[in-house]
Formats: C-alpha cells, sequence, structure tokens
C-alpha cells in the first residue's frame, strides 16, 4: 500500500519577528496579521511600596535622576534627565512577571 502524505498533514504555527513589524502565520492556512504597535519611549518598572520601593528611590536619588509622578494616586511617573521613559510602579513580583517592561 503506497504511503499517503495527507494523513500526515498539520498545521504548524510560524512566528516571524522583524524590526517594522511580527506577523504570524498558519502554514496552509490562512495569514493572520498580529503587528504589535511601535512604542517610542522604554518602560521601567519600580516597586510601588515598601522598603523596596524607598530604596529604589533612594538609589535613583543618589544617581542624581529624580523621579516626577504627577499624582500620588498614578502609577506612571517620568525621569526628566532621561528623555523617552516611563517609570511604572508595580508590585515586585509584578515587575519580574510583565512582559510589558524593558527595564
Amino acid at each position: 500500500m503506497p504511503l499517503r502524505l495527507n494523513a500526515f498533514k498539520r498545521t504548524v504555527l510560524v512566528c516571524c519577528a522583524s524590526s517594522q513589524n511580527s506577523h504570524v502565520a498558519l502554514v496552509n492556512g490562512p495569514v493572520l496579521d498580529a503587528r504589535v504597535p511601535e512604542r517610542t519611549e522604554i518602560r521601567f518598572g519600580l516597586p510601588s511600596k515598601g522598603r523596596m520601593a524607598s530604596d529604589t528611590l533612594d538609589l535613583l536619588k543618589d544617581c542624581r535622576l529624580s523621579v516626577k509622578q504627577v499624582n500620588p494616586r498614578q502609577y506612571v511617573a517620568q525621569i526628566p534627565q532621561l528623555a523617552n521613559l516611563e517609570v511604572w510602579f508595580q508590585r515586585p513580583k509584578d515587575i519580574v512577571r510583565n512582559w510589558s517592561l524593558e527595564i
């Protein structure tokens, strides 16, 4: 009995990334467009509460980097000395888990 290749077909997910955008395609199927929007700012995660938060802010202050938070109830701030940097205050374990932060 001859071997039938159709019996062994599988759908394979292929991910391709470039500097411009990302595409996800299904081999032998429709192409899905999953572009990731480009950001111009770098997201920097800092602890939001506790001793780690105060120690980190003290370290940045010693480095002459001031963290400017417009509203203390917001979790986003800026460091005026560093252009294109956005500070995000989060729990320490979320900083490690969160894939949306660069630093």
